[in-house]
């Protein structure tokens, strides 16, 4: 008899650990598709900008180019890739004067700062532990004036309605 209950605990265990291991990997997951959202949002909120002051090429990728520079990404693979970084190469003061634009925009800096400490811990949660993944990118928008410091480390019952919120900011923008 004390065998099969010593298999039921051992059962349990063990299920109650896979399913925690799959619960974090799929919280992972989410964090990470919230930090492309807010991404993507900034780059649309960026392009509507740009739009009133370059033509269309021009605005489109200066977006991809800011966006990517305010999360420490290089120019997404694909087709374009050359072409992006070659327009960050040959633009890069355009860029960085773009970036401190944003110094005055505190509903796109709240969540540019909270996307990138959720990009840090998503990094960290998943075995990078570089400088490249955790402090760069902070220390970059700190840089640049655009950090908002202090504030609760971000949860998805935080960071979720933030971005949101963020969206929802866009889509009134526009």
């Amino acid at each position: 008899m004390w065998i099969y209950i010593v298999i039921v605990i051992i059962f349990l265990v063990a299920a109650y650990f896979l399913f925690v291991r799959y619960a974090r990997r799929i919280g992972l997951k989410r964090m990470a598709a919230g930090v492309d959202i807010v991404k993507a949002g900034i780059a649309v909120e960026l392009l509507r900008r740009y739009k009133l002051k370059y033509d269309d090429k021009t605005a489109v990728k200066l977006a991809v180019a800011v966006a990517n520079e305010l999360f420490s990404d290089p120019p997404a693979p694909g087709p374009g890739t050359s072409e992006a970084a070659a327009f960050l190469s040959e633009n890069r003061d355009l860029v960085r004067e773009n970036m401190r634009e944003l110094e005055e925009d505190v509903q796109t800096r709240e969540a540019l700062t909270q996307a990138l400490r959720v990009k840090a811990m998503v990094a960290f949660a998943q075995g990078k532990r570089g400088r490249a993944h955790l402090i760069e990118p902070i220390e970059k928008i700190k840089e640049l004036g655009l950090l908002i410091p202090g504030g609760d480390v971000p949860s998805t019952d935080t960071f979720f309605p933030l971005v949101q919120r963020y969206y929802r900011l866009i889509k009134s923008d526009g």
